[in-house]
């Protein structure tokens, strides 16, 4: 009788661990998913995601993991996982990003974050498309820049900032292409550069500043390019060289770089 029991403890245990597995990843008669489903990484046995189904929808919240096990992601699903509310994580556990899905298409707010969990930008979406303002802000808070879009076109005001929230730059974008005025600021508030923009292309005067606010250069574009300057050719060598140093002296390196560049 003892060796009976003995024997039943041992084979109970193996029993019911068969059982608990033969409830996951099940699928009906009709081929319909239904209960818990759990997917495994093939090659490190690591497991993906885990959630429930009924009648081969997904209910209830879903979970993913890194390799390591930590909660990547969490999707609440909503009328049969049509919508859904999903939040992605860092490997640290801080909030990466949150947003809604409809018929697995991006819309409405969705927010992204650094790694520790600072709001870093935001963007809205109709159906998969860019739809309103788009902001990004600097690791402490402060918006660094925003604009908006239409049907996923640019479209309206585009306004950048300091970290003291001072104006850096404003332009506007008709159809996915800079239109009108251009303007940049030092940080101080004065103009550094301003001119206009055709269908992204540079047209007419554009004038460069001082920091003291007095005009420093001025160059004529026509369809883009630049065309000559007489005052600029009238210099020498030596001249342009002393031009060039001056310039340099007033201008930070990162400054002349976006001078250069123009906007991103």
């Amino acid at each position: 009788m003892k060796l009976m029991c003995a024997a039943a403890a041992l084979v109970f245990p193996f029993l019911a661990m068969g059982q608990k597995k033969d409830t996951v990843n099940l699928k009906d008669a009709k081929g319909l998913k239904q209960g818990l489903w759990i997917k495994y990484e093939p090659a490190s046995g690591k497991k993906v995601y885990e959630g429930m189904f009924k009648d081969d929808k997904p209910v209830g919240v879903f979970k993913g993991y890194y390799l390591d096990g930590s909660v990547g992601s969490l999707v609440a699903n909503y009328q049969g996982g049509k919508i859904t509310r999903n939040k992605n994580f860092h490997p640290n556990g801080k909030k990466k990003a949150e947003g809604k899905y409809v018929n697995e298409l991006k819309d409405s707010v969705w927010k992204y974050y650094g790694v520790d969990e600072v709001l870093l930008a935001e963007e809205n979406f109709t159906m998969g498309k860019k739809n309103g303002t788009f902001k990004v802000y600097y690791p402490n808070g402060v918006l660094a820049e925003e604009k908006s879009y239409k049907n996923d076109v640019l479209e309206g005001v585009w306004n950048q900032y300091y970290q003291d929230k001072t104006v850096k730059s404003q332009g506007k974008y008709v159809g996915g292409k800079l239109n009108g005025k251009m303007k940049f600021y030092f940080p101080n508030g004065k103009p550094s550069v301003d001119g206009t923009y055709q269908h992204d292309v540079k047209v007419g005067t554009w004038t460069y500043y001082k920091q003291s606010g007095e005009v420093e250069n001025t160059e004529k574009y026509i369809r883009g390019k630049l065309v000559g300057n007489k005052d600029k050719l009238m210099l020498t060598p030596q001249q342009e060289a002393e031009q060039k140093r001056k310039y340099e002296e007033q201008h930070p390196p990162d400054q002349q770089k976006e001078l250069q560049m123009g906007p991103q």
